[in-house]
């Protein structure tokens, strides 16, 4: 049995290692108790790590996965803030935390258009890979978003760009050297019935935040 949920407060324990995982760079060349620390620091701090991003993917009643998931409305409001209010509680902490905070909010100025979903993390958790669990659990994601998905993939890490491509993704262009992290490619997957019309702006706004509404539990 499959479940993709809604993270709760209770999940960060176990999204925190995949987190990690899901970038090997994350805060550079500190402990692992360190990063563990910075992480939880980065989800509640209002950052893009927030869990009111993050899904959990459940399978025979364990959790095994987590992913996030931004609108573009959700990119403009993150990449628009100046997180003073973070800054501020960060000034006390290190540089590595800073700067990764910054960096997460620099991500989310590529913004996706109006009719996509950008995917920010996808990750599983060790002790379930060479199951054939990712590639269910991404499916199970792009089933149940029923949007064109963007995502962006480290241009060195062929493993991920080719599990990416054999599950419908192609490679839309390589991002530029500015982008706030290592060399990236952003990749994307249609999920347009053919000969569909897009529709005006205005109407695929209120879908988006129709889903967005759906997966934050708002009213």
């Amino acid at each position: 049995m499959e479940v993709l949920r809604r993270a709760k407060e209770e999940d960060i324990d176990f999204a925190v290692p995949l987190i990690i995982d899901s970038d090997p760079t994350i805060f550079g060349g500190i402990s692992f108790r360190q990063k563990v620390r910075n992480t939880r620091k980065l989800i509640t701090t209002g950052s893009p790590l927030s869990m009111n991003f993050f899904l959990v993917y459940e399978y025979n009643s364990r959790r095994v996965g987590v992913c996030s998931i931004y609108t573009r409305e959700d990119m403009l409001s993150l990449s628009s803030k100046l997180c003073f209010q973070e800054l501020s509680a960060a000034k006390l902490l290190d540089y590595q935390f800073v700067r990764k905070l910054l960096v997460l909010r620099d991500s989310m100025r590529l913004v996706v258009k109006s009719y996509q979903v950008y995917l920010g993390v996808l990750s599983l958790d060790r002790n379930y890979r060479g199951l054939g669990l990712g590639r269910r659990f991404l499916s199970r994601v792009i089933n149940e978003l029923k949007k064109e998905i963007v995502l962006d993939v480290l241009k060195s890490n062929r493993r991920a760009i080719e599990f990416y491509r054999s599950n419908g993704f192609s490679i839309v262009t390589e991002l530029h050297k500015d982008y706030p992290t290592e060399r990236n490619l952003r990749v994307k997957r249609s999920f347009k019935p053919e000969h569909q019309v897009d529709p005006p702006d205005e109407q695929v706004l209120g879908n988006v935040s129709a889903f967005s509404n759906i997966f934050r539990g708002a009213n």
